[in-house]
């Protein structure tokens, strides 16, 4: 918890801490940030993958993030 949120939330000592709430794109970022490489290559298994809907819905380009970090890797939207 940052100084900022403290300052915030004082309630927080009462409670042991606060809610915190994010965005739907920015709870998918946290949550593939935290992803390791595999992980993130197993989206591309999914049936019917389409990096076009899946960037739309969650603002995250798969297909261009794991060519940037793993060359070779198959970079082509398929419909």
């Amino acid at each position: 918890m940052s100084e900022v949120e403290k300052k915030d939330n004082p309630s927080y000592q009462t409670v042991g801490g606060y809610l915190k709430t994010l965005g739907y794109k920015e709870a998918w970022r946290i949550s593939w940030e935290k992803a390791d490489v595999e992980d993130r290559k197993k989206v591309l298994d999914i049936p019917n993958w389409n990096n076009r809907k899946f960037l739309e819905i969650t603002g995250i380009d798969v297909e261009r993030e794991l060519a940037a970090g793993c060359s070779g890797h198959k970079t082509g939207e398929e419909e």
